[in-house]
């Protein structure tokens, strides 16, 4: 945290010597995260979204472009296109999660003004490479197909223009983690019974070596399991191999 009044974060990057781990320049700023104390509704003291219960963050990574070396993006997910201050209970909460990404063309030291990726409604988690031909490709979780913003598909973004991307759906069928759970459940809003608060820390991309073809990896609600007499939401790991 380097804001004590909002609690924002800003990411910072270091480069290092790849033999001995020495620090050779930075820590450089590249952007100060809109993920203060007031930028999200919370739920059992963490952050979430809109009419949502599970916990979640702005982190995201940086990837290295390579047919460049001098040409890197750190990407993340923040509420700078949300309303803030938000309010603390998401069931009042209207929420708009960004993936934003900003650039370095010379190893680092500079860094462009962030972008976000102008999608409806919330996209969070997020992850990103560079494939072989130099394209920024980021997997994300991703509400902006759901006007309620409350069911999830997980998206591939690839970038197409400089502050431009295409999206497509990696998942096939859509994901509601507002209701209906079977495990890590709560309800706090009859109107959303069964909300998970834990929806698994375990989506990722990645490209095959020396190609354009992406692989994801995330969690998915889309299978009813029954345990102990009730049924609901499963949540399980799927995986998909793309263009």
């Amino acid at each position: 945290t380097t804001d004590l009044t909002t609690g924002r974060d800003d990411y910072e990057v270091v480069e290092v010597s790849p033999s001995t781990g020495a620090r050779v320049f930075g820590p450089q700023k590249v952007a100060t995260v809109i993920d203060g104390a007031t930028d999200y509704p919370i739920a059992f003291g963490r952050q979430t979204y809109q009419d949502s219960l599970f916990r979640s963050w702005a982190a995201g990574n940086i990837a290295a472009d390579p047919t460049n070396p001098a040409h890197l993006a750190v990407v993340w997910s923040d509420m700078r296109n949300s309303v803030t201050p938000a309010p603390t209970d998401p069931y009042k909460a209207v929420t708009n999660s960004d993936v934003v990404v900003s650039e370095s063309t010379d190893f680092g030291r500079t860094w462009s003004r962030p972008t976000a990726v102008a999608l409806a409604g919330d996209q969070f988690q997020q992850w990103a490479v560079y494939d072989a031909a130099g394209t920024l490709r980021i997997g994300t979780f991703d509400r902006s197909t759901d006007p309620a913003n409350h069911k999830y598909d997980y998206s591939l973004l690839t970038q197409t223009g400089a502050s431009s991307f295409s999206r497509s759906t990696v998942s096939t069928v859509q994901s509601d983690p507002t209701k209906g759970d079977r495990w890590f459940a709560a309800t706090v809003n009859q109107a959303f019974p069964f909300a998970t608060t834990f929806l698994g820390d375990y989506s990722g991309i990645a490209v095959v070596p020396g190609t354009t073809h992406t692989v994801a990896y995330w969690t998915d609600m889309r299978n009813d399991v029954t345990f102990a007499g009730r049924t609901g939401h499963g949540e399980d790991a799927y995986f998909a191999y793309g263009s």
